[in-house]
């Protein structure tokens, strides 16, 4: 789910968002590898930006986000040689959501 607003705040084009993301994994192993096992991991994020024209040549943005990822199931349970990356993983059961924080100030000429 997720909702987008724009806006003009004092001549200055403003624009939020905001999303959220429910994710539930039902992992089935057998007893020996630990039993099932479940997880609900529900995620957010969040982003405001603005933009203005300080000259005819210059705008500056500014772009203020903060976000959520889940652990992914290879985060949560690998246990072994990855392929891919030609390395030993070895997952965690107790992971939680990752977050994160980012502003982005640009200055822009033409």
């Amino acid at each position: 789910m997720y909702a987008i607003l724009k806006e003009q705040l004092h001549a200055i084009p403003l624009e939020f968002g905001l999303r959220s993301e429910y994710r539930k994994y039902n992992i089935y192993r057998n007893e020996t590898a630990g039993g099932d096992a479940h997880h609900d991991f529900l995620n957010i994020g969040a982003n405001l930006g603005l933009k203005k024209q300080i000259t005819k040549l210059i705008n500056a943005t500014l772009d203020i986000s903060y976000t959520q990822r889940p652990a992914e199931v290879n985060e949560l349970y690998s246990n072994g040689l990855h392929q891919g990356v030609s390395g030993i993983e070895e997952g965690n059961t107790k992971l939680t959501s990752e977050k994160s924080f980012k502003i982005v100030h640009e200055w822009n000429s033409h």
